[in-house]
C-alpha cells in the first residue's frame, strides 16, 4: 500500500512538471503567433495600399534612393569645398632636432616659462569585474543541498500524514472526495 502511494506521489509531480513545462511550450506559442498575426495584418495594410496606389512600389523607391544618393554626393562635396584647411606644418630637419635634444635644455633668464599645472586626482578607476564564482562543494553543501532534503522531506511527510489520516479514517469519504476534486483541477488548470 505504501508502494502504490509513492508511486502515485511521484506521478503527481511528473504530472506537474508536465503541466508546467506545457503551459510555457504553450505561452511562447501564443506570442509567436500574436506576432505572426500582427505581421500578416501589417502586410494586408500594405497590399491594399499598392493596390490603391498609396504606396510606392519597389522600383520607383530604387529611382529615388539613386535621386537622393546624387544629392547627398552633391552636398558632402560642397561641404568638403567649404571647409577650412590648416595650414601645413613646417618642415624640420631631423638632424637639428636630434641634435637640439643631445645638446639638452638651454636655460636663459628672459624666457616666461608656464608653471606646470597641479592636477587633481583623478577618480578612482573601477577594476575589472569580478568572475563567476566557481562550484564549491562547502557552499552548495551548506546552501543548497539541506535546502532541498527539507523540502523533499517536506513534501514526503504531507504524502504519508495524509495516507495515515485515510488510514485511520481521520478524514471522512465526503473530505476526501473534495479534496480529489480540488487536487484534480488543480492539475488541470
Amino acid at each position: 500500500m505504501e508502494a502504490i502511494v509513492f508511486l502515485i506521489a511521484l506521478f503527481v509531480v511528473w504530472l506537474l512538471i508536465k503541466v508546467s513545462a506545457l503551459r510555457k511550450e504553450s505561452t511562447e506559442a501564443r506570442e509567436q503567433m500574436q506576432r505572426m498575426l500582427g505581421r500578416l495584418t501589417e502586410m494586408q495594410r500594405e497590399l491594399q495600399g499598392i493596390k490603391r496606389g498609396a504606396v510606392v512600389p519597389v522600383e520607383k523607391t530604387k529611382d529615388d534612393a539613386e535621386s537622393l544618393r546624387a544629392v547627398i554626393e552633391e552636398h558632402r562635396n560642397e561641404m568638403l569645398a567649404d571647409a577650412v584647411v590648416p595650414p601645413p606644418l613646417p618642415e624640420v630637419p631631423i638632424r637639428e632636432v636630434i641634435e637640439e635634444r643631445e645638446a639638452g635644455p638651454q636655460i636663459t633668464d628672459d624666457v616666461d616659462v608656464p608653471a606646470i599645472p597641479v592636477m587633481e586626482s583623478a577618480p578612482p578607476l573601477q577594476g575589472p569585474r569580478t568572475p563567476k564564482e566557481e562550484f564549491s562543494l562547502e557552499k552548495f553543501m551548506g546552501v543548497k543541498l539541506f535546502a532541498w532534503l527539507g523540502g523533499v522531506a517536506m513534501f514526503f511527510g504531507v504524502i504519508f500524514f495524509v495516507k495515515y489520516a485515510f488510514e485511520k479514517n481521520l478524514i471522512p469519504p465526503a473530505v476526501r472526495i473534495a479534496m480529489g476534486f480540488v487536487t484534480g483541477t488543480g492539475l488541470l488548470v
